[in-house]
C-alpha cells in the first residue's frame, strides 16, 4: 500500500473550518491469479484481503473489502503487478489520521447484494474505485469519484462541507447540489478567483452537469461578475448563431451600439435584426465584434461565459466565440463548458480547458438526499439502496423512479421502470431469442449473476446473445447488466409465475446457502413448515455473519410461509424480523411484521413478546411506547425473562419522558427479576440501566459510580448500545476526563461498524461528538455528528442528531443555524415528550443566544430548562452544562437571585459528586456574582480558584472562558497588565479551538483593556481587508492602492491571523 502526501485544505460546516485530508492516493496492487508471491521478498506492502472471483481483468477495478473467511483468499501486496487497483478518496473526506484512512479503505461489506447496498447507504465515508467503466456488479462509477462526506445531512438545516485552500475564500451562501462540494469549490476557484479559467464539465445525461453550471453562474452572480450564458439545443444545432444570439441577444441594441459601424451591421446581421447586404456576410466581421464585445464587458465587470451542452453549439457561433476567446487570454474573462458524454469526446472546445470536471455518480447517502430534497420524503434505507441501485446513482434517474415507486408500501424493493423509459428499454429487449429472454431473467433475479449459473440454465448460446447485444457485460465468471434499468425491466415484464418457476430451478445451480434459500422462498406460492425452517436457519447464518439487511430480508420471507397454526414460529420470526429491521432503520417494515400479531393473538406470553417488540420500532416517541409496554405487562402468566425486559423497556421510556426516580424503580425491578436468570446480557442491561438513573439522580454511593461499571464492563451486550462502555463513557466526560470518554466511544462505534449495528453506530457516534465539542475538536465533532444523523436520522424524532448538530454550530459562531436546528429539535422533543432532549435543545438555544450578547433570551431560555431539570431532578451538574450560561444571562438582565439560585445548587451537587471541572464552573458563577455586586476582589480569588480547577482538564472552553472572565474583572480593577496578559491567554484558546464569537468577544475586551487586540488592524490592514470583504480579488486591490499583488496576500494572511478567520466570507461577515 502507498499513500501519497495528502493536501491539506480547510473544510467549513456550521460556520466553522477545520483541516482535510484532500486528494489522499491509495494504491493497492495485486498479483495475478495463481502465480505465486514470493513470501521473503522484502519489497511488499501490507496484506490486502482481495476476493479471488472478483479480481478484476487490466483496466478494471474492484473494491478491497471484506473480512478475511473462507471464500477468501489472501494475496500479498507487491509492486509490479499486472493489476493495479487504485481509490482516490475525493476531495472533501475527513479523516483525522492517516490510519483512519486505511481503515476505511478496509471497512467491511456483506457480500451479498442487499446487504452490500444497505450498508453502502448507512454508512460513511465510503470508498469509490478510479476506474475507466463499471464496477463487477454493474453500477456505474465515474473516474475519481468523491464522496461527500456532508450528504445525509438535513437539507433544511445544514449545508455540505465546504473546501477552501488556506488563505482563500470560499463560496458565499449554502451550496444547493448535493454530493457536488469538491467540484463546486474547485469551480469555484478556478474560475472566480485565479482569472482567466476555462472549465469543461462532462457527464451523461441527467448527472447533474446543469445544476452545476447554475449553481456556478450564481454564485459568479453574488461575486459581482456579470454572467452571461448560453442554452443551445439539439434543435438548434443547425441554425447559425442562435449561440450567439442567447449571450447578446437580450441587451443587443445596447451592446452594439458601442461597436464602429460594420463590426455592428454585421453582428446585427448574423443576429436577424437587419438584412444581410447584397455580398453575403462577413464573418471576420461578426467575429471581430464578438470579440470586441466581450473586450468592453470585460473592462467594466469581470465576465462569466457559460455554454450548456456544447455538442448542440451551432458552429458559427462556435467558431466566433473560440476566435475572441483565443485573443482574450489576459482579461477577467472565464468559461464554464458542459459537454454530453466523456470529455474527451472529438469536441472542437471553445478554449483549452484549465480543469476538468468529470461527474461520476452519486452515492448511496447523496442519492437519499437528493430524493428526500426534491420530493420531500425520506426513502427508507432498503427502499434508498434500490433507487441508487436501478439509478446507477444519476440523481434524474433517481427522482423518476422514486416518483413512479411512491405510493408503494415500503416493502416493496423492486421498484417499477418510469412509464416514460420502460418503452424505450422494452424496445432494446424485444429482438432477443426466447432461450436468451430466460437468461436476462435469470441474470436480473440473481443477487450476484454468473457465467456459469446462466450456461448451466440454459446453454451458452443464450448467453452470448445477451452479452453480444450488449446487454450483459462480462468479465470472469462476473455478469451484470449494461444498466440496472434493464435488469428492473426484464424483472417487471415477467408473470409472477415464470418468476417463480426460475427461482425455482435456480435453487439447484446455487450453492450458497443463503442465496439458495432466498431462490427457495420466492419460488413458494403459499406456506411450507419444512422450507420456512430451512429459510431462517440461512437468516440466522446471515445474522451472524453481521449481513443484517439479509438476514431480515429471508427472516420477513420465513414468516410470510410459515403456517397459520404455528404460532410460536410466526411469534419468534416476526420479532426477529422487527427486531432486525428496527435496527437497520426499516421502522414500517418492522411495524408491518408485528401488527397482524398484536391485532389477532389472544391476551399472554406471545402477544407480549409481540407488544415488547413493537415498542422497539417507536424510538422517541414516548407516549406511544409507554402504551404498549403498559398493555404488555398487564399480559397474565409473563414469563421472567420477558417481564425483566419490558421493566427495561419501560425505564428508558420514562428516562425520556424526564420521570427519573419512575426510571430507577422499573430499573430496578428489571434487575431484581434478572437476578434469578442465567442470562449474562439481560443482568448487565438491568444493572447498567439502574446505574445509569443513580448517576442521573446524582446519588453518590459505591454503587453509582465503581464496583457495577466496572465488573460489566467485559459482558457483550447484544446491542452496543447497551454496553455498559457507554456509561462508562459518560462518566468519564462528565468528570472532564474526555480523552478517555473519547477513546471508549470510538472503540464502542467499531464495534458498532463491525456488527452491522447501524442504529448503535449513530446514536454512539453522536455521544462521541459530544465529547469532541467538549474537547473543543469542532471538525471531529462535525464528522462524527454528520454520520450520526445519517444513521438515525427518520425526518419525524430527529431531537438527538439536530441537537448535536445545533450544538457545534453554536460553538463554531453561526447561530442561526444553530437556533434553527435546535429549534426544530425542540419542537420533535415536545411533541414526543421527550424531556432529555427538550433539555438538550433549550441548553443550545440559550448558549446561542448568550454567544451574541442576547441576554434576555438566554436567560428566557434557561429559566425553561432549569423548571424541567428540577422537574426530573436532575442531580449530576456534569451531564447538562447549563449553569455557567443561565448566571452570566440572569446577571445581564440583572435577575441576581435567580443568578445566586443557580450557582448554590451547582456548588452543591458538584462538591457531593466531588466534580472538580463542575467545581471550576461554580467558583466562576461565584465570581460573576461579586463582580456584579462590586466586591472585584472576591471575584479575582472565585476567579483565580476556577483556573487552577481547570488546570489539567481537557475543557479548554471553559478555560478560554474563565480567563475571559478573570480579564474583565481585572480591568475594572484597573489591572491593566494583567488583564491583558488573561485576555490574550482567552483570545489564544478560543481561536484555537475556533469558537468564532468567543474570540471577538475577547478581541472587544483586549481593545477596551488598551491591548493589542487580535483583531485591531492598522490603518493598511484595514484598507485591505475592507476591500476584499466587498469581494475584490487581490489584483484588484494591489491596482487601486498601488501594491504587489505578492504583499496584499501577505497582509491578507496576517488579517485572517488577527481577526480569527479562515475565508473572505467569514471577513465579508466580521466586517457587516
Amino acid at each position: 500500500m502507498v499513500i501519497g502526501e495528502p493536501r491539506v485544505f480547510h473544510g467549513e460546516q456550521f460556520g466553522m473550518t477545520f483541516p482535510v485530508l484532500v486528494d489522499y492516493e491509495v494504491e493497492l496492487w495485486v498479483p495475478e491469479i495463481g502465480k505465486p508471491v514470493d513470501p521473503g521478498s522484502a519489497d511488499r506492502s501490507p496484506t490486502v484481503d482481495v476476493r479471488q472471483d472478483a479480481l478484476p481483468p487490466p483496466g478494471h477495478c474492484v473494491p478491497v473489502l471484506g473480512p478475511t473467511t473462507a471464500s477468501h483468499t489472501r494475496w500479498r501486496s507487491c509492486r509490479r503487478p499486472p493489476w493495479k487497483l487504485r481509490s482516490m478518496i475525493g476531495s472533501g473526506d475527513m479523516f483525522s489520521t492517516t490510519e483512519d484512512l486505511i481503515r476505511y479503505v478496509r471497512a467491511a461489506q456483506d457480500g451479498t447484494l442487499v446487504s452490500a447496498d444497505l450498508l453502502a447507504l448507512m454508512r460513511t465515508p465510503h470508498v469509490t474505485f478510479d476506474q475507466p467503466d463499471r464496477r463487477p456488479d454493474g453500477r456505474r462509477y465515474g473516474r475519481c469519484q468523491r464522496i461527500n462526506e456532508d450528504a445525509g445531512l438535513a437539507p433544511s438545516f445544514c449545508r455540505e462541507s465546504r473546501l477552501t485552500r488556506e488563505g482563500e475564500p470560499s463560496m458565499d451562501g449554502p451550496f444547493q447540489l448535493v454530493g457536488r462540494s469538491a467540484q463546486l469549490a474547485t469551480m469555484h476557484r478556478r474560475l472566480l478567483i485565479d482569472l482567466p479559467g476555462h472549465v469543461l464539465i462532462a457527464g451523461p445525461a441527467g448527472i447533474g452537469k446543469t445544476a452545476l453550471l447554475a449553481q456556478i453562474a450564481e454564485a459568479a452572480t453574488a461575486g459581482g461578475f456579470q454572467v452571461r450564458r448560453c442554452h443551445p439545443t439539439a434543435s438548434e444545432h443547425d441554425l447559425p448563431f442562435a449561440g450567439l444570439h442567447d449571450l447578446f441577444g437580450p441587451d443587443l441594441d445596447q451592446l452594439s451600439a458601442q461597436l464602429s459601424g460594420p463590426l455592428r451591421r454585421a453582428l446585427r446581421v448574423a443576429l436577424l435584426r437587419e438584412d444581410p447586404p447584397r455580398g453575403g456576410q462577413d464573418v471576420l466581421a461578426v467575429n471581430l465584434a464578438v470579440l470586441e464585445l466581450l473586450e468592453t464587458l470585460t473592462r467594466r465587470h469581470r465576465l462569466l461565459v457559460a455554454v450548456d451542452d456544447l455538442q448542440w453549439l451551432d458552429q458559427p457561433s462556435r467558431a466566433s466565440m473560440a476566435f475572441a476567446l483565443r485573443r482574450l487570454s489576459t482579461q477577467p474573462l472565464s468559461t464554464a463548458v458542459v459537454v454530453r458524454g466523456a470529455a474527451d469526446q472529438p469536441l472542437e472546445p471553445l478554449s483549452a480547458a484549465d480543469v476538468v470536471v468529470e461527474l461520476g455518480p452519486l452515492s448511496p447517502p447523496e442519492i437519499f438526499e437528493v430524493v428526500r430534497s426534491r420530493l420531500g420524503y425520506a426513502p427508507p434505507p432498503l427502499r434508498a439502496a434500490a433507487l441508487h441501485r436501478m439509478s446507477g446513482g444519476n440523481p434524474y434517474l433517481a427522482l423518476e423512479i422514486a416518483r413512479a415507486a411512491q405510493g408503494l408500501q415500503p416493502n416493496v424493493l423492486d421498484l417499477p421502470v418510469p412509464t416514460r423509459l420502460r418503452m424505450v428499454l422494452e424496445d432494446r429487449l424485444a429482438p432477443f431469442s426466447p432461450s436468451c429472454q430466460r437468461v436476462l431473467l435469470a441474470a436480473a433475479l440473481l443477487s450476484r449473476p454468473q457465467l456459469s449459473v446462466l450456461r448451466g440454465l440454459s446453454g451458452p448460446r443464450p448467453v452470448a446473445e445477451a452479452v453480444d447485444g450488449g446487454v450483459l457485460n462480462s468479465y470472469g465468471d462476473l455478469v451484470h447488466f449494461d444498466h440496472p434499468l434493464l435488469a428492473a425491466t426484464v424483472r417487471d415484464r415477467a408473470t409472477l409465475p415464470q418468476r417463480r418457476r426460475l427461482h425455482r430451478d435456480l435453487v439447484k445451480l446455487l450453492h450458497d446457502p443463503v442465496e439458495r434459500a432466498r431462490h427457495l422462498a420466492m419460488s413458494m406460492s403459499g406456506v411450507d413448515r419444512r422450507v420456512a425452517n430451512k429459510v431462517e436457519a440461512a437468516a440466522e447464518h446471515a445474522r451472524a455473519g453481521a449481513a443484517i439487511a439479509t438476514a431480515a430480508e429471508l427472516i420477513r420471507h420465513a414468516l410470510a410461509i410459515t403456517p397459520h397454526d404455528a404460532v410460536n414460529d410466526k411469534v419468534r420470526r416476526a420479532v426477529l424480523a422487527a427486531d432486525w429491521l428496527s435496527t437497520i432503520g426499516e421502522v414500517q417494515q418492522a411495524r408491518q411484521c408485528l401488527d397482524p400479531l398484536t391485532r389477532n393473538l389472544p391476551p399472554g406470553n406471545e402477544r407480549a413478546r409481540c407488544l415488547l417488540a413493537l415498542s422497539w420500532t417507536q424510538g422517541q416517541e414516548v407516549h406511544e411506547s409507554l402504551a404498549i409496554i403498559d398493555e404488555a405487562l398487564a399480559q397474565p402468566s409473563l414469563r421472567p425473562e420477558l417481564e425483566a425486559e419490558l421493566h427495561l423497556e419501560r425505564a428508558g421510556a420514562l428516562e425520556i419522558n424526564g420521570d427519573l426516580v419512575g426510571a430507577y424503580g422499573e430499573a430496578s425491578a428489571a434487575a431484581s427479576v434478572a437476578s434469578g436468570i442465567p442470562d449474562d446480557n439481560l443482568v448487565a442491561r438491568a444493572a447498567t440501566a439502574s446505574v445509569q438513573t443513580e448517576l442521573f439522580l446524582g446519588r453518590t454511593h459505591p454503587g453509582s459510580f465503581g464496583w457495577p461499571v466496572d465488573t460489566l464492563m467485559p459482558i457483550r451486550s447484544e446491542s452496543v448500545y447497551h454496553h455498559p462502555g457507554r456509561l462508562r463513557a459518560w462518566v468519564a466526560s462528565w468528570a472532564d476526563d474526555n480523552a478517555t470518554a473519547a477513546e471508549i466511544f470510538a472503540s464502542l462505534v467499531d464495534q458498532a461498524h463491525q456488527a452491522g449495528d447501524v442504529y448503535s453506530e449513530g446514536g454512539l457516534s453522536l455521544h462521541g461528538a459530544e465529547v469532541a465539542v467538549r474537547q473543543g475538536r469542532l471538525g471531529q465533532a462535525a464528522g462524527l455528528a454528520a454520520l450520526g444523523y445519517r444513521l438515525q436520522s427518520d425526518g419525524i424524532n430527529d431531537q438527538f442528531p439536530l441537537y448535536v448538530q445545533a450544538h457545534i454550530a453554536a460553538c463554531a459562531g453561526n447561530t442561526e443555524a444553530a437556533v434553527r436546528l435546535a429549534s426544530e429539535g425542540l419542537r420533535m422533543a415536545r411533541r414526543a415528550g421527550d424531556v432529555i432532549f427538550a433539555v438538550q435543545n433549550l441548553l443550545v438555544l440559550a448558549f446561542a443566544s448568550l454567544s451574541t450578547g442576547d441576554h434576555a433570551a438566554a436567560s428566557r431560555y434557561s429559566s425553561e430548562l432549569e423548571t424541567l431539570v428540577e422537574g426530573m431532578r436532575w442531580g449530576h451538574p456534569g451531564t447538562y452544562r447549563w449553569h455557567a450560561d443561565a448566571v452570566e444571562a440572569h446577571l445581564g438582565i440583572g435577575l441576581l437571585d435567580a443568578a445566586t439560585s443557580v450557582t448554590s445548587t451547582l456548588w452543591e451537587q458538584a462538591d457531593r459528586l466531588h466534580l472538580r471541572g463542575s467545581q471550576a464552573i461554580a467558583a466562576r458563577c461565584q465570581g460573576l456574582i461579586h463582580a456584579h455586586n462590586g466586591d472585584t476582589k472576591t471575584a479575582l480569588e472565585c476567579l483565580e480558584q476556577s483556573l487552577s480547577l481547570l488546570d489539567s482538564l481537557d475543557v479548554p472552553f471553559e478555560q478560554g472562558r474563565t480567563l475571559l472572565t478573570l480579564g474583565m474583572v481585572r480591568r475594572r480593577s484597573r489591572q491593566k497588565a494583567t488583564a491583558r496578559a488573561a485576555l490574550e491567554q482567552a483570545r489564544e484558546t478560543f481561536a484555537n479551538i475556533e469558537f468564532r464569537l468567543w474570540t471577538q468577544r475577547a478581541d472587544r475586551e483586549l481593545a477596551r483593556a488598551g491591548g493589542a487586540a487580535g483583531g485591531t488592524l492598522t490603518s493598511s490592514e484595514r484598507a485591505i481587508a475592507t476591500l476584499a470583504a466587498t469581494g475584490a480579488t487581490n489584483q484588484e486591490i494591489a491596482d487601486r492602492l498601488f501594491l504587489s499583488p505578492r504583499t496584499v496576500e501577505t497582509v491578507l494572511t496576517r488579517v485572517y491571523r488577527k481577526i480569527g478567520v479562515r475565508s473572505r466570507t467569514q471577513l465579508a461577515r466580521h466586517f457587516d
